[in-house]
């Protein structure tokens, strides 16, 4: 990567010969014959070069372009031209990296304004059809919520999202009179309410993720379209460097913000169907202590998916 600044903004090159071929690159200067009068481009490359210095020539990877009183560019080692320089190139250098880094960082709100269409029409498209986002969200709300789903089904669900085991299991009364006595040894709660339990698997329930709250449809949702208004909205060129430094966080996150919703978005509607959420019902139904009326609230709440 090569980056240097111009009288109108900034340039990249591709190849250490495009700075080469510059009129006035010297690949050799003395600091008795020349000294510094700006930095005006950084590099970082794969391949190493010396360092411009014959007091140093040693090969680096990367450091700042810079020029002399006399006209002359050339480049320099970031160590050495410290060195050397001392506190008059420490400050050039630290005067072009925000200076550079403020240019990267318009760069990447102008490419993510290219994309803005694109990213916009395929958050719309959530919001249509039979289940649309807005009714996964509700609904993910719902089934945890005793209201609407049953306090044992919405019980069973909060659990569930805790632990993140997608096995769900009932308890069983243990029949073998061996290891019943063990589980008696060994567990003091069994011992105190005199009735030893084992579980048993119900069956499995799929993409419990989409009930933590760090994927919660709504709050993901309306980050991104505000993340996208705001970068629609703003002047690059205009913007303050702490402003621009959060914006382009904002720009360089969007694609990875955007397939999450959408991710979470697919998997709730595999979480939200008669196949994955019966093994809820089948629990309910071998639990002694769920009254046929949370049961049937259940159902209720099942026959709307």
């Amino acid at each position: 990567m090569i980056f240097l600044r111009t009288e109108t903004g900034h340039e990249k090159f591709k190849e250490w010969s495009d700075v080469l071929s510059r009129e006035n690159f010297v690949e050799h200067i003395t600091t008795k014959a020349e000294k510094l009068s700006d930095i005006f481009g950084y590099y970082e490359l794969k391949d190493k070069i010396h360092c411009a210095l014959t007091s140093c020539n040693q090969p680096h990877g990367k450091g700042y372009l810079v020029k002399t009183e006399s006209g002359l560019e050339t480049n320099i080692g970031h160590q050495c031209g410290k060195a050397i320089f001392g506190v008059e190139f420490e400050h050039r250098a630290s005067e072009f990296d925000s200076f550079r880094e403020n240019e990267e960082r318009k760069l990447s709100i102008q490419n993510a304004k290219t994309k803005l269409d694109e990213w916009e029409n395929t958050l719309e498209t959530l919001r249509t059809g039979d289940r649309p986002i807005e009714w996964a969200i509700s609904m993910i709300e719902n089934i945890q919520n005793s209201n609407y789903a049953g306090r044992a089904a919405a019980m069973e669900i909060r659990s569930l999202s805790r632990t993140q085991d997608s096995n769900v299991t009932v308890d069983v009364k243990v029949k073998d009179k061996k290891y019943e006595e063990l589980l008696f040894k060994f567990n003091k709660h069994f011992r105190e309410s005199g009735q030893a339990l084992d579980k048993d698997l119900v069956g499995t329930i799929r993409n419990l993720h989409v009930l933590l709250t760090e994927n919660h449809m709504k709050v993901l949702y309306s980050s991104a379209i505000a993340n996208l208004k705001e970068i629609r909205e703003c002047n690059e060129n205009q913007v303050p460097s702490p402003v621009l430094l959060s914006l382009s966080q904002k720009a360089n996150s969007l694609q990875s913000q955007i397939d999450k919703v959408v991710s979470i978005y697919n998997d709730s509607l595999i979480f939200l169907t008669h196949k994955n959420l019966r093994v809820i019902k089948n629990k309910l139904n071998r639990m002694g202590n769920v009254t046929q009326k949370e049961k049937e609230q259940f159902n209720k709440f099942m026959a709307v998916l």
